[in-house]
């Protein structure tokens, strides 16, 4: 690939940009996801391509500055590499311990890139991590960037692209001609105050970090999908009803009150942005449930998708980056602290990347599994799982600094439960508002 020549161009961030550029100050947002690649590499071969990988994609040239006025914006143009970290592989568990040690690393306020990259390297198999603030991508578009760049190192070409503007824009134009929905007034914490975890305002460098990941089972995966199109629901809903129940043994808490659910939601769907434009296009509704018995898995996971598809049509989506943006306008990075121990608060976030458009072939190499993202919001004892699943294949990771040990292991089997039958007779319960 030929280096391209391009003038510098700028763009303020928008809404969610510059809230998580701001939360990310207070307690940082930027996120991992990891690839496993077989096929014959080079070490140089993968540095060669993550040059490739800064040419396509406008936002890995760039910088974060501030304006005269103190408004965040991306300046492009920059060359300054991505940072590449590049380690012998002996195990299937070192892409574990690094994507631990680039979250502990935080990214400055300004400056640039926003993205880093650690290769654990085998001549017939890698581990590929890439770690990004999160004011320039998200987990689906991320997932697609680590497949470029296993796809450059592959041998395939590909084209430079353009700059998107925020995704805030597109989906104002959408809602225009349409009533915006009412705005709901900001989510409280329900049963207990929300605290931070000990680190939240200082350097990150806690060992207790853990990151655990699962394949599930391919035929459980089958299953899972037609048993979950059969109950009226998805798999996103049966992957969070299982993680709940699958917890809520390990957390007296969540048996005792309303547990507190976020989702992060691919906006593209509505915008028409495609998969692999780095950009941020996502939104996190949160929703509370108080939990049904063992074996009532379906009923919660209809609950979790009906609760989702009503809150997110065109016009609460635009209304929602609206109202965000009216906030960070003025707002302080403690203010915006202030606000995610309320709003932001959760028990369990469940990054679903859904069904990745890509496949597993990339160039002469392929894609064995990919998971992702893991990330920390920061409150007390929170447990984030990413879902990605590629060809049929869900892969789960999960992040926390107070682990529930064994959640993904117990998730596997409440879900294989579930597609059994097996459990007890269902029973009423409600979500929590």
């Amino acid at each position: 690939m030929t280096t391209l020549v391009v003038k510098p161009k700028t763009r303020l961030l928008g809404a969610t940009e510059r809230y998580l550029w701001l939360s990310d100050q207070n307690s940082p947002k930027h996120f991992v996801v990891i690839a496993k690649i077989s096929g014959t590499t080079t070490a140089t071969e993968w540095e060669a391509a993550l040059l490739g990988l800064q040419e396509r994609h406008p936002l890995l040239r760039s910088e974060i500055e501030q304006d005269s006025t103190g408004r965040p914006r991306f300046v492009t143009g920059g060359h300054a590499p991505i940072p590449l970290r590049v380690m012998q592989r002996h195990d299937d568990r070192q892409g574990e311990a690094e994507a631990e040690r680039l979250l502990r690393d935080r990214f400055p306020a300004t400056g640039g890139p926003m993205l880093r990259a650690t290769l654990v390297h085998s001549p017939g198999v890698s581990d590929i991590m890439l770690c990004a603030h999160h004011s320039i991508a998200d987990g689906v578009c991320m997932a697609s960037l680590v497949r470029d760049w296993a796809a450059i190192t592959g041998g395939e070409l590909m084209e430079p692209l353009e700059l998107s503007p925020p995704h805030d824009e597109a989906l104002v134009r959408l809602a225009a001609a349409a009533p915006l929905a009412p705005a709901a007034a900001p989510a409280a914490a329900l049963g207990e105050s929300v605290l931070p975890w000990k680190d939240r305002n200082v350097t990150w460098g806690s060992p207790e970090l853990s990151i655990t990941s699962r394949r599930l089972p391919d035929e459980l995966a089958g299953r899972l999908l037609d048993r979950a199109r059969a109950e009226r629901t998805t798999m996103h809903g049966a992957l969070t009803a299982g993680l709940l129940l699958a917890g809520a043994p390990h957390r007296p808490k969540w048996r005792d009150r309303p547990v507190r659910v976020m989702s992060a939601v691919n906006t593209r769907r509505f915008t028409g942005l495609a998969d692999d434009e780095l950009l941020l296009s996502i939104l996190f509704p949160r929703l509370s449930y108080r939990l049904p018995g063992a074996g009532q898995l379906w009923e919660l996971a209809r609950r979790i998708t009906d609760d989702l598809h009503s809150t997110l049509t065109v016009g609460q989506a635009a209304d929602s980056v609206r109202l965000l943006g009216e906030f960070v306008e003025e707002a302080t990075v403690s203010q915006v602290a202030d606000a995610e121990l309320t709003a932001s608060a959760n028990d369990l976030l469940v990054s679903n990347l859904g069904r990745l458009a890509f496949r597993s072939d990339a160039g002469r190499l392929r894609i064995e599994a990919i998971w992702g993202p893991a990330v920390i919001v920061g409150n007390e004892d929170e447990q984030m799982v990413g879902v990605a699943t590629l060809e049929g294949a869900i892969h789960l990771l999960h992040t926390s600094y107070s682990p529930i040990q064994g959640l993904l292991a117990d998730c596997e089997r409440v879900l294989t439960d579930a597609v059994r039958g097996t459990g007890r007779p269902p029973t009423a319960f409600a979500s929590a508002s």
